[in-house]
C-alpha cells in the first residue's frame, strides 16, 4: 500500500507520553504495517532492521504498548490498521468488479 489515511491528533494523543525515539519506532511500524499490507513479524532483528533504528528494547517497549502478539500467526496485530487492510482489500475487489462490467456509467445529464 502506498498511501493510508493518517489521524494525526490520535496519533499525537496515544503517543504523548512516549519520547521521541519511540514516537518514530511506533511511526516506523505502522508505515511497515501498511506497507506490507501484514501483521507485523515477531523477528525483533527483522523489525529493527526494517526500521533500521538499532534498536531493540525501545522496539519491543512500543510493540508491547501498542500491539498485541497473536497466538495464531505469531504476528503482532493492530486491530484498527487490519480493519482498515481488510475495508480496502473488499474495496479493490468491488473496483475490480466495476472496471471488469466497463467502469462507473456514463452520465445521461446533458
Amino acid at each position: 500500500m502506498n498511501w493510508y489515511k493518517f489521524n494525526i491528533p490520535e496519533f499525537y494523543e496515544k503517543t504523548g507520553n512516549l519520547s521521541v525515539h519511540k514516537e518514530l519506532i511506533y511511526r516506523k511500524l505502522i508505515d511497515l504495517y501498511y506497507l506490507n499490507e501484514s501483521p507485523l513479524p515477531n523477528n525483533m532483528e527483522e523489525l529493527v532492521d526494517a526500521m533500521d533504528m538499532g534498536d531493540k528494547d525501545d522496539t519491543l517497549s512500543v510493540l508491547l504498548e501498542f500491539f498485541v502478539l497473536s497466538k495464531e500467526d505469531d504476528c503482532w496485530h493492530d486491530d484498527a490498521i487490519d480493519r482498515d487492510l481488510m475495508n480496502r482489500k473488499h474495496q479493490v475487489s468491488i473496483n475490480r468488479q466495476v472496471g471488469q462490467k466497463g467502469g462507473r456509467p456514463k452520465s445521461t445529464k446533458a
